[in-house]
C-alpha cells in the first residue's frame, strides 16, 4: 500500500505551548511534531480513534446517555 503525503503549512499560531494547548485545544488546529497545523476536516488516524470509541460505547453517537 502506497501512501501519499499531503504538504501541511504551519499555522503562524505555533508560539503556543504544548501544555497550554492540551488543556485549550484551539478550533480546527492539530499539535504535529513540535508545530500548530492547520487542520481541515477529519483525518484518517480520527476516523479511526472515533470508530474505535463507538465500538466502546464511548462515542459521540451514545452522548447523552
Amino acid at each position: 500500500m502506497r501512501v501519499t503525503r499531503i504538504p501541511i503549512v504551519a499555522s503562524p499560531t505555533a508560539q503556543i505551548p504544548p501544555k497550554d494547548f492540551r488543556l485549550n485545544p484551539l478550533e480546527h488546529k492539530e499539535w504535529v511534531d513540535g508545530q500548530l497545523l492547520e487542520k481541515d476536516g477529519i483525518t484518517l488516524k480520527d476516523s479511526r480513534i472515533q470508530a474505535k470509541l463507538t465500538q466502546q460505547g464511548k462515542g459521540e453517537t451514545t452522548w447523552p446517555p
